[in-house]
């Protein structure tokens, strides 16, 4: 046998190895200074994550920030998983794709996180096989993006029948919802795909934020509410879109502090403009295509890699921050090594923000 072939051989057998039944335990913990203070409440949260792939054994970048998200949680336990949208590429959901892509794009890359005790889970068992002394079942929270809608049954049966075969996935049915992840932590999620089009839509936004028991509370939707300076091709839909969400946001008459997206296929924070806005935070780099990043008033940090955000709800010195952190990941190709923590923020109760020590 030729030293080539023995070569490509043994890429080959390591690339499945690598992929193979989710079970890889080789990612390590973050990079980066921990979180100082005492955590009370933590998710994750990642979009733009459902890549279609024709050989689904194979690496892929949604694989590789799962892993890293797992590390995540292992050296600190999280209360929730976040899906900020665009959950199965390229065109949602359809009848006869429903069970490979639930195992492919949810239980394979999210494994550690997912229930599989739903009436139809044996369908997508043998995607994930940690053993169930090594998972950590929390809710997965979960709103649709604009790709979720392609196919006209998408949006029901991501609400619907997900649930039959992951147990612990919850996507509202409702356009807007709330969900309380106790310890003062509220999430509002928006369904901003049908609010793209029809602005006048987030009429109801104001109250169900103000029902939302906070004191910290975070809206989680697909599409940024940020001012984007360089629209992509549905800009005249969303600069409606994020001027009349902010508007609303104001109108509540009670404090969101965090507004958490994705869509951008990149990692960013953009600071509040004007004051009283919430700080955004878009976690786009679930596993899609990345794009170059999009231009948006008052950013503060943007990276064009895979990734997530972290956050954490901190008590420290008698009192309370929100930390928001952006982790990397690197090569889609390779489960093994750490990921980065690029950029760390914290907000106070009132909405004052800070930058927090990250080691480069």
């Amino acid at each position: 046998m030729s030293i080539d072939r023995s070569r490509w051989l043994l890429s080959f057998a390591l690339a499945a190895f690598l992929a193979s039944g989710g079970c890889w335990n080789g990612t390590g913990p973050p990079t980066g200074p921990e979180v100082e203070g005492e955590v009370t409440v933590s998710l994750l949260a990642v979009g733009d994550t459902g890549e279609s792939r024709e050989w689904a054994w194979l690496p892929s970048a949604q694989r590789r920030v799962g892993a890293a998200m797992e590390a995540a949680d292992r050296q600190r336990p999280i209360d929730a998983l976040l899906l900020l949208g665009d959950n199965f590429y390229p065109r949602g959901l359809g009848e006869t794709t429903l069970v490979p892509r639930v195992a492919m794009n949810v239980v394979r890359p999210y494994c550690r996180f997912v229930d599989l005790s739903a009436p139809r889970s044996d369908e997508v068992a043998e995607a994930c096989r940690r053993p169930p002394g090594e998972r950590h079942r929390v809710p997965i929270f979960a709103v649709l993006g604009n790709h979720d809608y392609r196919e006209l049954e998408s949006p029901r049966l991501e609400a619907e029948v997900v649930p039959e075969l992951v147990a612990n996935w919850d996507m509202p049915r409702e356009r807007i919802a709330v969900r309380e992840l106790g310890g003062g932590v509220s999430l509002v999620l928006l369904q901003s795909m049908e609010t793209v089009r029809r602005a006048q839509l987030l009429e109801d936004l104001p109250a169900a934020i103000r029902s939302a028991r906070g004191p910290w509370r975070i809206l989680a939707c697909h599409h940024p509410v940020a001012r984007t300076q360089s629209p992509d091709s549905e800009g005249r839909f969303e600069v409606g879109y994020m001027e009349e969400a902010r508007r609303r946001i104001a109108e509540a008459g009670v404090p969101l502090q965090l507004v958490v997206s994705a869509h951008h296929h990149s990692l960013q924070i953009i600071e509040p403009s004007p004051p009283g806005q919430p700080l955004q935070v878009v976690a786009g780099g679930g596993g899609g295509s990345l794009h170059p990043i999009t231009a948006v008033e008052g950013l503060r940090f943007a990276s064009s890699r895979h990734g997530f955000a972290r956050i954490d709800l901190v008590r420290r010195a008698g009192s309370e921050r929100l930390v928001v952190s952006l982790y990397t990941t690197r090569s889609p190709w390779l489960l093994t090594g750490r990921p980065s923590l690029a950029a760390r923020v914290s907000l106070a109760l009132d909405g004052t923000l800070r930058d927090e020590e990250v080691s480069r």
